[in-house]
């Protein structure tokens, strides 16, 4: 009689672990890379559909640039402890950085690098190829699609594997790469096959699992809202534009007595288009029925920006700094978000030098050494990026202030978060009291330094 009452016995799990009908998660038992061979092409082709035709994709992609790379560049900082050694290494990097540096002779070295910043942030990964011509290193960018990903061999007989075009050994360390070459075809998966070693390609990409063989675009976690938020927003377009040109229909009056002649005359009188400042006479025995349309709703910009939110943090950006919208913002909020945003920043800028720049000088202090330009075999040297000005400017130079004062930091670490070379500002010092020491202005000499 009291069975219906009678509680199942329930079993201890995690909430996250259990299953149900709410429970609809899409689950794969397979490692990383199985994941990759099923997706990686359709994830790299939206991925750039979004990133020529989207808004909000291209908003993102010019803000990266403007805030990793800059107008300028990474910045290079010698640390050889010789001054003159300094200023050799400099001279020689910044006339090299300002040269055709690709193959093509299309691109210096700021050029370049936004290509790859805009590749890794889009496809998930690049794919540099160094060839040296005449002892100085050029570079090639690899369609990361020309790297077969379809390409895969379990066992090699030499203790290797091929995964995804990418041949690994028994450490998963790259042995060489397999990579396209089809100058007679816009198609991929065309073309021969070769196979390049591993010594002269530069594969840069963030492994986020244990066995990643192959990177993937940061655009994966909003594909899909991105591509149903422009269908949306475009039918609220049309629905908006159809209101707009206030179209209707022609209804027969129901108590009109049908006449096929008459009819055929007055087909002659239906208006086809409708422009605006017109007025036109409705046929004899018929009503216009306009079309009334609600759109876009009320909730549209409320929905839209919801969206846009979800996608800004899944890229790590502010929702602010990715639409430009600072409506209904306040100080603070603004400066919390403006820092988070600089720290995504810096957290890439730092992922390239490590992976991409340091790597670079190696090829070009290797190329200088070999031509006998310099022999600082020892060169050790520091990139850095852009830097941004201050959110407020008075209470952080008192913040520095105080620090300097408690002996919490120190000049040259504040120059450098500044953007600035200690040895540059030191010399414009000592330049600018060479310029001012001759400087009289009368008794009152405020400009006495």
């Amino acid at each position: 009689m009291f069975k219906f009452f009678k509680r199942k016995k329930q079993q201890r799990s995690f909430a996250g672990a259990q299953v149900g009908r709410l429970n609809d998660f899409v689950m794969s038992y397979q490692r990383i890379d199985a994941d990759l061979r099923q997706s990686y092409s359709n994830l790299v082709l939206r991925a750039r559909n979004l990133a020529h035709d989207d808004p909000d994709v291209i908003s993102a992609l010019l803000t990266m640039e403007r805030n990793i790379i800059g107008a300028n560049g990474f910045r290079i900082q010698s640390r050889t402890g010789d001054n003159v050694r300094n200023n050799t290494i400099e001279r020689l990097w910044k006339s090299y950085c300002k040269s055709k540096i690709t193959l093509d002779r299309k691109n210096n070295a700021r050029d370049f690098d936004i290509q790859i910043l805009r590749t890794l942030i889009v496809d998930g990964e690049v794919f540099v190829r160094r060839i040296f011509e005449n002892g100085i290193p050029h570079y090639e960018l690899i369609d990361s699609l020309d790297v077969d990903v379809l390409y895969n061999v379990e066992d090699c007989g030499d203790g290797c594997r091929i995964s995804m075009g990418i041949k690994l050994d028994s450490f998963n360390a790259p042995v060489s790469y397999f990579v396209r070459i089809n100058t007679n075809s816009y198609s991929y998966n065309t073309g021969d096959r070769i196979e390049v070693p591993a010594s002269e390609i530069i594969h840069i990409y963030r492994s986020y699992f244990a066995g990643q063989t192959r990177g993937y675009t940061m655009l994966s976690g909003s594909l899909v809202r991105l591509n149903h938020l422009d269908a949306y927003d475009e039918a609220e377009l049309i629905s908006a534009r159809m209101e707009a040109c206030n179209q209707g229909f022609f209804k027969r009056q129901q108590d009109g007595i049908y006449d096929e002649l008459a009819e055929s005359k007055t087909d002659e009188q239906f208006p086809e288009k409708y422009e605006p400042g017109t007025i036109r006479k409705i046929p004899d025995g018929y009503d216009l029925i306009q079309l009334q349309s609600n759109h876009p709703n009320s909730n549209f910009g409320a929905f839209v920006k919801n969206i846009l939110r979800r996608v800004a943090a899944s890229i790590g950006l502010s929702y602010n700094k990715l639409t430009g919208d600072y409506e209904a913002v306040n100080y603070s909020s603004l400066r919390e978000a403006a820092l988070e945003d600089r720290e995504t920043w810096k957290d890439i800028q730092e992922f390239l030098i490590d992976n991409w720049k340091q790597v670079q000088f190696r090829d070009f202090a290797n190329a200088m050494i070999a031509r006998r330009v310099f022999d600082f075999v020892d060169a050790e040297v520091e990139f850095f990026g852009r830097t941004w000005d201050w959110i407020d400017p008075v209470k952080d130079i008192t913040a520095i202030k105080m620090k300097l004062d408690m002996r919490l930091t120190d000049p040259i670490t504040e120059i450098e978060k500044m953007g600035g070379d200690p040895e540059t500002t030191v010399r414009r010092w000592q330049e600018w009291r060479r310029l001012t020491q001759n400087i009289t202005t009368g008794e009152n000499n405020d400009n006495k330094i």
